[in-house]
């Protein structure tokens, strides 16, 4: 508003360097001196040295590698990921038009993270001009998608699912208690052909002589008979 009201351009000067405000000043001073004082240079000098300091152009060829590298990340939305890109596109300097928006779908479409998504947009990409319109077509596709797997999922009763774990878990303790009872009243002689209680002699075990290999049954009483 008060520029508005300046008519000459020395009274331009004297608003913008009033309404400045104390830290831009300190670095528009600090920037020219001691070759020129602030009141020294034109408005149009003043904005263009503030717009240096507070706002420095990127540089055009690294702005726009840094584009091609842009991707969705997983958990990203469509909407986020659109902003992203046309966020980095500004500092692109990429003249507003076809040129802007064709280097805009080309980068959308090589940065989508889901595969199916990509091949379906790429086959219609000819189609459409804008990125608002290949944007709009993906998200068409992705709640379509989304519905159709919404509706194949069956709808388990909770019920079920914990009668389910109840007859899994009671299956496994009934398992685990039969292996234990069967390791411990396997045998007892060393037959594996019948069971601890069927075994006719409860003396007669499996040993291994000291001086011979393998397994030689014998009753207990030759082997205390041997070794005295």
């Amino acid at each position: 508003m008060v520029l508005q009201k300046c008519t000459t351009p020395e009274d331009k000067v004297c608003a913008v360097i009033t309404y400045m405000g104390h830290v831009a000043y300190q670095e528009l001073h600090d920037k020219i001196h001691p070759e020129r004082k602030p009141r020294d240079l034109t408005y149009d000098q003043i904005v263009s040295i503030l717009g240096q300091i507070f706002e420095p152009q990127e540089n055009l060829f690294g702005s726009r590698i840094a584009f091609r590298k842009i991707c969705q990340v997983p958990a990203e939305s469509l909407v986020e990921y659109e902003a992203r890109l046309r966020k980095a596109s500004t500092d692109c300097r990429w003249p507003a038009g076809e040129e802007l928006q064709s280097n805009l779908i080309e980068q959308f479409i090589a940065g989508l993270e889901n595969k199916q998504l990509k091949q379906s947009v790429l086959l219609k990409s000819s189609k459409y001009k804008k990125l608002d319109e290949l944007f709009e077509y993906a998200t068409d596709i992705l709640m379509a998608r989304k519905a159709v797997n919404e509706a194949e999922t069956p709808n388990l009763p909770v019920n079920f699912v914990n009668d389910r774990s109840r007859r899994s878990k009671r299956n496994f303790v009934r398992r685990g208690t039969r292996s234990q009872k069967t390791a411990r009243t396997r045998y007892r002689c060393g037959d594996k052909n019948h069971m601890a209680p069927d075994c006719e002699d409860e003396s007669v075990r499996c040993v291994t002589v000291a001086g011979k290999q393998g397994i030689f049954r014998a009753s207990v009483q030759e082997l205390n008979s041997r070794t005295s």
